[in-house]
């Protein structure tokens, strides 16, 4: 893939065609370039971790209230947890935008949504799951599929989300809750299934994105590059064909291959699929040519 991408300081790159978009073992992850579109919603992301923080708190403070709270440092705590990730993703986000997308930060994202959706039954009084109250974890958990999904995609968010539905169980297990029954069973594969179905849309859109965006980019450098070569190259390696095909074949075949290749980069398809009819028909006639 060579469409060009962002920098975080603004300038464009061009990755190396076989390196992905979100992620190279070729490459550290300080070095890597994600596209304009990612950024945006990483952005977006930031908001949702400050706004789900704030929700957090306010549970927090009425449950506090309430005498609903076991364990209030340990609520506490995970409201500290969310700010701290909070608070560096907003760093990131305005520094390296790429570190968003590293293993580590998903990873640590991935375990705290996991914690807190665990923590949640011991944070609480017995009697609190399966109820009509707030979960201490909010909507962190859709946000941590979602970041997951944009960055590593459908497969892999899919897969955590799948995890919070066992979390969820851990969670009613150390809130001492006893009377299970069907509902709460079918209760715990539902939670399964949205987060797994959050995670894996978010993931299959975010890569529809990329390659929108990529071939939207692929074409703006082929535009550009024609701007600038427009026929004189292409009239002269026409003319160099032509004046040596008796005397110097090997040069005009050349000089033949070389036109067909750059008319078929400035000019060719737009589609990075590699099985197209266009571009089946197109080397059809190349080869007649």
């Amino acid at each position: 893939d060579t469409a060009p991408m962002a920098q975080p300081d603004g300038r464009w790159s061009v990755p190396h065609p076989t390196r992905p978009l979100w992620h190279s073992h070729a490459v550290p992850e300080q070095a890597r370039t994600i596209l304009p579109t990612a950024v945006t919603v990483a952005r977006a992301l930031v908001v949702a971790r400050w706004l789900t923080l704030l929700w957090m708190i306010g549970i927090v403070v009425v449950s506090s209230d309430r005498d609903a709270i076991d364990h209030p440092l340990v609520a506490w705590g995970c409201v500290v947890a969310v700010a701290a990730v909070a608070a560096w993703a907003t760093w990131a986000v305005r520094t390296d935008p790429n570190r968003l997308f590293g293993t580590r930060f998903l990873m640590v994202e991935g375990a705290l949504a996991i914690g807190l959706s665990v923590i949640d039954g011991w944070v609480f009084e017995p009697g609190h799951v399966f109820e009509v109250s707030q979960s201490l974890a909010t909507q962190y958990p859709l946000i941590a599929v979602v970041s997951i999904g944009l960055a590593r995609g459908p497969v892999v968010a899919g897969a955590v989300g799948l995890l919070l539905g066992p979390a969820e169980w851990a969670a009613a297990v150390l809130n001492e809750f006893t009377g299970w029954g069907l509902r709460h069973n079918v209760s715990l594969v539902a939670t399964s299934l949205f987060f797994a179905a959050a995670g894996v849309i978010f993931g299959w859109q975010a890569r529809l994105l990329r390659q929108a965006e990529a071939d939207i980019a692929d074409r703006r450098v082929r535009d550009d590059m024609a701007r600038v070569l427009h026929d004189t190259v292409l009239q002269t390696l026409a003319l160099v064909d032509r004046r040596t095909s008796d005397s110097d074949p090997d040069l005009a075949r050349t000089a033949r291959e070389a036109d067909r290749e750059l008319r078929r980069f400035l000019f060719g398809s737009t589609s990075r699929a590699g099985d197209t009819l266009e571009q089946r028909v197109r080397s059809a006639v190349e080869r007649a040519a």
